[in-house]
């Protein structure tokens, strides 16, 4: 990686949602790469979040910019997008650009500005959205001209990387787009000072007398598969398994259709979660987690 600032920006999350993940990828770096100077553009309430995790004496540099909701017209927030991140290259003087989250807008957004700034290397982040990228189009052509695999194809550029936290995830999207190189994949990191229950590569086996606990984590959204997991609840809760939520239901589900315990609708303040992840193994020791 050659010289000058590392810039690190949200272009989607306008309020503290994902600020865990990204406060712990902001520690990563800067545990990487001591001797660059760290910078993170994000709207302010969301750099609120971060710095709530992170504290005062492991805080970046800061560059506010506008993020729009995912709510109306793509354009204003392409443009939005393309402005914010453009102003934050030039101000933190930086050769490259990692991005922190994605929407069909930002796909567009890093095509048109590695064009603009023929140096330019930019790395996006891919979440649950990526789900998006197998389900069956519309065919709308209006639609599709700006959906999130047109965005996603406008990324096929020498100077952009396109980075998952899973394995499997990334071997889905090779084989659904085997023209394009596949994507990189992280550990996903883990906040500061946050325990979470080591995984096991070992297959579950139910202990005597229990069952086996299979936990989906995280927000329950049918782009995430959790419609799925909804139907092997219904079918199997009970035959040698517990299905439990760690997480809540996104607007794709209401609470009566959903037959689990202690279902929430709305996110979970970050000590209630942790605590329903440990919660997956504190009564029965073997579990599979779905995230």
């Amino acid at each position: 990686m050659t010289g000058g600032a590392l810039l690190i920006v949200e272009p989607t999350y306008h309020g503290p949602d994902h600020a865990p993940l990204n406060a712990a990828v902001l520690t990563a770096c800067r545990i990487a790469f001591p001797e660059r100077r760290l910078v993170f553009a994000s709207s302010p309430p969301h750099f609120a979040g971060v710095a709530a995790l992170l504290g005062r004496d492991a805080l970046p540099d800061f560059i506010p910019i506008e993020v729009l909701p995912p709510v109306g017209s793509h354009i204003p927030r392409f443009l939005a997008q393309f402005n914010g991140i453009r102003r934050a290259i030039a101000q933190a003087e930086a050769p490259m650009a990692l991005l922190l989250s994605s929407g069909p807008e930002t796909f567009f957004a890093a095509r048109a500005l590695v064009s603009l700034h023929r140096r330019l290397r930019l790395s996006i982040m891919l979440h649950g959205n990526a789900g998006l990228l197998l389900e069956r189009r519309t065919r709308d052509p209006l639609f599709r001209v700006f959906d999130y695999t047109a965005g996603f194809d406008a990324t096929r550029h020498g100077r952009i990387r396109t980075i998952v936290l899973e394995e499997h995830i990334a071997q889905m999207l090779a084989q659904a787009f085997p023209a394009r190189s596949p994507c990189l994949v992280w550990p996903h990191p883990v906040p500061p000072g946050e325990f979470l229950p080591e995984a096991t590569a070992s297959p579950p086996v139910a202990p005597a007398g229990g069952a086996v606990r299979v936990g989906f984590v995280g927000a329950a959204s049918r782009t995430k598969g959790f419609n799925l997991f909804l139907e092997a609840a219904r079918r199997f809760q009970g035959n040698g398994l517990d299905f439990r939520l760690a997480g809540y239901l996104t607007a794709d589900f209401r609470a009566e259709e959903v037959p689990l315990p202690g279902v929430a609708t709305r996110p979970l303040p970050r000590a209630a979660f942790l605590e329903a992840i440990r919660d997956l193994e504190k009564t029965r020791p073997t579990f599979v987690s779905v995230t």
